[in-house]
């Protein structure tokens, strides 16, 4: 081949690269990259913010996302995908409790319901949509959507489809209160007729409803350290995100008095349960029967009790009771009057705060993984 001619091939293949790439840059440029949003909750004391952080590539935003109160995290929402997050994506209760948040066009989930940051239900698009000729590949996070409404009065979401079928949603449950489907006929998926099979496809990340085994992220690292720690009783290695109950609370409180003390050996009985671990805890004077010698270790734990709970495991580990704090809860007045002086107490001692800044909400129920966060504290101010 003389060399004029492979001259010539050069060229043609620099030509065609630089095609290719400027092709590439020019696709590349209609999709910019998306940008950090803040959605504020009506009365201005909550934010949302979103970032996506510098892993602009990536598939899925991690931990990135998340509810703030005077600066400090209320609750963190993991998973959900960079492609397409925009603001428009989000639909927020007034306080931003509940939201729904509506899937890119690549995914096939339509939408799904939070609450704190928890997914609550999903629903696919083929579950939704009854003529599936009426759906078409765009860019759009919408695409299948035609008209949606948020009555934030009523926590209420109505959503009418491509094909002109109603449903109005609960965004505090997730559920469908009704619809219009009535007689309108369900045409499946025809091969061909769309770019993705629903089907086949597996569901993203964050549409995979997260197990109570799995620890929240902000507990990952604690539960960690108490496991290593050798203070973390059996109860405590599952079930991360359920409601601890009072019988596993006198579990964790013995486990780490032990650890400090001497084995206990006195005892108070119940008629209602045999647990060990309540029958010391009771005779420390940690917990306390609910009366006629019944103790309901199955009841769920709530966050006053355990604030009760964890002042008393204090006192007898001999930690200095503090001044009470001037700092007050929006909801104080519906902390129960026995209970009063020890959320206080835990708040001074730094071992339990509120839910945000303002409220401490009393009657709420607390995790395994709460429990241990708090027990942790303890710990530390012992040593």
């Amino acid at each position: 081949m003389s060399i004029l001619n492979q001259r010539k091939i050069a060229i043609v293949v620099l030509l065609a690269v630089m095609i290719i790439f400027g092709e590439t840059t020019v696709f590349a440029d209609s999709f910019p990259p998306p940008k950090p949003f803040e959605i504020w909750s009506e009365d201005g004391s909550r934010v949302f913010k979103w970032d996506p952080g510098p892993e602009l590539h990536a598939s899925y935003a991690t931990a990135q996302a998340g509810v703030y109160q005077n600066g400090k995290l209320i609750y963190s929402v993991e998973n959900l995908p960079i492609v397409n997050g925009s603001a428009r994506s989000f639909l927020f209760s007034k306080d931003l409790t509940y939201f729904v948040f509506t899937a890119p066009a690549q995914q096939v989930v339509a939408f799904g319901f939070f609450k704190n940051g928890e997914l609550l239900r999903y629903y696919r698009i083929d579950e939704l949509v009854r003529d599936m000729t009426v759906i078409t590949y765009t860019a759009s996070i919408a695409f299948w959507v035609k008209k949606t409404d948020l009555d934030t009065a009523n926590n209420k979401l109505t959503v009418v489809t491509r094909d002109d079928i109603t449903y109005v949603f609960d965004i505090t449950t997730g559920e469908i209160i009704s619809d219009t489907v009535g007689n309108a006929p369900f045409i499946p998926f025809e091969e061909g007729s769309w770019q993705y099979r629903y089907n086949e496809r597996e569901l993203p990340l964050w549409a995979q409803k997260i197990s109570d085994d799995t620890p929240s992220p902000w507990a990952q690292r604690y539960i960690d350290r108490a496991g290593e720690l050798g203070i973390l009783p059996a109860q405590f290695r599952s079930g991360f995100r359920s409601n601890a109950t009072r019988a596993e609370f006198a579990a964790i409180a013995t486990t780490i008095y032990e650890h400090f003390k001497s084995p206990v050996t006195g005892r108070v009985f119940f008629t209602d349960t045999k647990d060990a671990n309540v029958e010391k805890a009771a005779y420390l004077g940690i917990v306390n029967g609910i009366g006629n010698d019944r103790f309901a270790p199955d009841t769920p734990l709530t966050r006053e009790q355990a604030a009760v709970m964890l002042t008393r495991l204090a006192r007898i580990l001999g930690i200095s009771e503090r001044a009470i704090s001037s700092h007050h809860y929006s909801d104080e007045s519906e902390i129960s009057s026995w209970a009063y002086l020890d959320v206080k107490q835990t708040q001074s001692l730094g071992i339990m705060s509120g839910s945000g800044e303002a409220q401490f909400a009393p009657q709420y129920p607390y995790t395994k993984e709460q429990c241990i966060v708090t027990i942790l504290r303890v710990y530390d101010l012992v040593n």
